[in-house]
């Protein structure tokens, strides 16, 4: 199975914006973006997971809809949690990329742990 792949930061818009690891609902608009995303990466998974610093922070289903801001030429995704109980949730993947949003198929994971 292939996910998207989302790498995020302690930093938004140039500010110091910390991780709401505590609160799931602020986590999931975090993850949602906006994003640049080419329709191609859209098409490519409906999975995606949330990554900060290596680790596996949470995993998603990604609905059939999306919001796009035509302006700043970038896309809001919808997202729903996977599942309670991840297995993947708390891993760390060996993913070093420049790339906030990407794919990945599972097949090619690299664990740290």
């Amino acid at each position: 199975m292939k996910y998207m792949i989302i790498k995020l930061s302690d930093k938004r818009n140039g500010r110091i914006d910390p991780i709401p690891f505590g609160n799931e609902h602020k986590l999931r608009e975090r993850v949602e973006g906006p994003w640049r995303i080419s329709l191609k990466t859209l098409y490519e998974t409906s999975h995606a997971l949330a990554l900060y610093k290596g680790q596996i922070i949470a995993e998603y289903r990604l609905r059939s809809s999306i919001q796009i801001d035509r302006a700043n030429h970038r896309v809001r995704l919808m997202l729903d949690p996977a599942k309670a109980s991840s297995k993947l949730v708390g891993k760390s993947l060996n993913y070093p990329t420049s790339n906030p949003v990407s794919v990945l198929d599972d097949q090619d994971f690299k664990f740290k742990d």
